[in-house]
């Protein structure tokens, strides 16, 4: 009704308005309710507009806060999460070490790393 689709948009509606009463009926309804729209006259209530504004300051306020907030959050929660993941290293690799099935001895001399790359890939491969 504001000219803002495309042509061939518009060519479309114009010509479904030419073949439908039901539309026709429905678009002279629209405006009608647009006129009486704007013949309305509309009183605001004293300090409205400031109010607005002192809203709008205060959602800025909080969403700025919230942002600080969620930054804050995943700053520690990095730090954290850093943290915990070295702490369970050290965890397995000393539940390991106690069990035997990880030895200190994995990489003296005599350590054959081939056989043992090999061992990994075909589990890998397996899997």
């Amino acid at each position: 009704m504001d000219d803002e689709l495309p042509e061939k948009e518009k060519q479309k509606l114009d010509i479904a308005l030419i073949a439908s009463q039901e539309l026709q009926k429905e678009k002279k309804y629209l405006l009608k309710i647009r006129n009486l729209i704007k013949e309305q006259e509309y009183k605001l209530f004293p300090f409205f507009a400031e109010k607005v504004m002192n809203k709008i300051i205060q959602l800025k306020k909080i969403q700025k806060e919230y942002i600080d907030f969620a930054n804050l959050f995943l700053l520690t929660f990095k730090r954290v999460s850093f943290s915990g993941f070295a702490i369970f290293l050290m965890l397995l690799a000393g539940f390991y070490l106690s069990e035997g099935s990880l030895s200190i001895n994995l990489f003296n001399e005599s350590f054959d790393f081939t056989y043992f790359i090999y061992q990994v890939f075909k589990t890998i491969k397996c899997h």
